[in-house]
């Protein structure tokens, strides 16, 4: 795994770590740095290793050795479109009606569950069965339990606990991309090792998931979904779309296993959505409508400058844009990618209009390296420093 952080100086290296980053409200710079215990290492993508449950290894789940069970699996949490709220989503072998259980200490509310089914033509032996509820009028600053059910079989409890109110918090996420099945041990364990030691509000998951979602007839989703829900039950797991989710244009595998905001839409391929977060703006966009159905194209850009322009004027609120999306637009690697040609289609087709709604940060992954640059529009580096860059960074 590695993962693209545009926060620095752009010297390239190799390495599987998480980006942390710190915004101010009362002044136009910001920091990064990698989190603690995080090492250079090169991407590996062949070791099977990775942590236990149970009596499977969710790192090397097959039908085999894991068979699938009727119980809920998959479970997983993503804030909602609304303040608020929280959607989780999960899968299960049984067609069975759904439901989701939660609330604090003392009470318990149910929701019925919106269920689909996903098979043809790129889940033929996955779990057939997607669920999804929402958990609504949520207070902050609380812990909430939550458990899911299909037919008589419950999961076990869950819990969760919502940001804060106002903006005098510590505000931290997890930012990664280009997470295998195979290969990806290290970083789960860094994964999980932090979100134990580290109050953290997100996961931000920036594109490629598996390698891939559709193999083995699904199956290799299933593993891949099984190994990260001992931590997207815990927090958001937020996602945006990359090449390994491409699935023959389809994108289907990707569409139907997360439930970002917008999700409810089905009204094509709208994998792009926005969500605020204490000062900050988060913007997810799909940087795979340039390589796929591009036919997209207008109707994402015509969506991320009514999304930037409502962003902007609420600046004086949530001062800052940050927005994330998996193939870079700038890169030094030698390797054919798009972010190495001067002439970039994402660059070319999304940097002009970030530029002019002033996006402060842009987080991006698909090089399998760590690279940081300093504020840049057009190949121009506005300045060696991070005090009110006039570039997004």
């Amino acid at each position: 795994m590695a993962v693209r952080v545009t926060t620095g100086p752009s010297t390239p290296a190799i390495a599987s770590t998480m980006l942390t980053a710190h915004f101010s409200r009362t002044a136009r710079t910001f920091s990064a740095h990698t989190a603690a215990g995080a090492r250079t290492q090169t991407a590996a993508r062949g070791s099977p290793s990775g942590p236990s449950q149970g009596t499977c290894k969710i790192w090397i789940w097959n039908s085999r050795n894991c068979p699938a069970s009727e119980a809920p699996q998959h479970v997983h949490l993503a804030f909602g479109e609304q303040p608020g709220s929280m959607v989780v989503t999960w899968a299960s072998l049984s067609a069975r009606p759904a439901a989701l259980y939660y609330g604090t200490a003392g009470s318990n509310i149910s929701v019925p569950a919106v269920s689909t089914q996903f098979s043809f033509p790129l889940n033929l032996e996955g779990l057939h069965n997607i669920h999804r509820a929402a958990m609504t009028d949520l207070k902050p600053s609380t812990t909430y339990w939550y458990a899911v059910r299909v037919g008589d079989l419950v999961s076990a409890r869950f819990e969760t606990t919502t940001p804060p109110a106002g903006s005098d918090w510590p505000l931290r996420m997890l930012v990664f991309g280009d997470m295998g099945r195979f290969g990806g041990g290290d970083v789960l364990y860094m994964l999980t090792r932090e979100l134990a030691a580290v109050n953290y509000t997100a996961l931000v998951h920036v594109g490629d998931f598996a390698y891939d979602l559709r193999d083995n007839g699904g199956l290799n989703g299933d593993a891949f979904m099984a190994r990260i829900q001992q931590l997207a039950t815990k927090i958001p797991y937020m996602t945006s779309v990359g090449n390994h989710e491409i699935d023959a244009d389809l994108f289907q595998n990707y569409r139907n296993r997360f439930s970002m905001p917008r999700y409810n839409l089905r009204d094509g391929w709208d994998m792009w959505y926005s969500w605020d977060i204490q000062h900050v703006h988060m913007l997810a966009y799909s940087s795979e409508v340039f390589f796929a159905n591009t036919n997209d194209i207008p109707k994402q850009l015509a969506w991320l400058e009514a999304d930037l322009k409502a962003a902007n004027a609420n600046r004086a609120a949530v001062p800052w844009i940050v927005a994330y999306g998996h193939r870079p637009m700038y890169c030094s690697n030698v390797d054919g990618d798009d972010c190495t040609k001067n002439a970039s289609v994402v660059r070319l087709a999304l940097e002009a209009l970030f530029h002019k709604y002033g996006v402060d940060l842009v987080l991006e992954a698909h090089e399998h390296s760590y690279e940081r640059l300093w504020p840049v529009y057009n190949y121009s580096i506005s300045q060696f420093n991070y005090i009110d860059p006039q570039a997004m960074v």
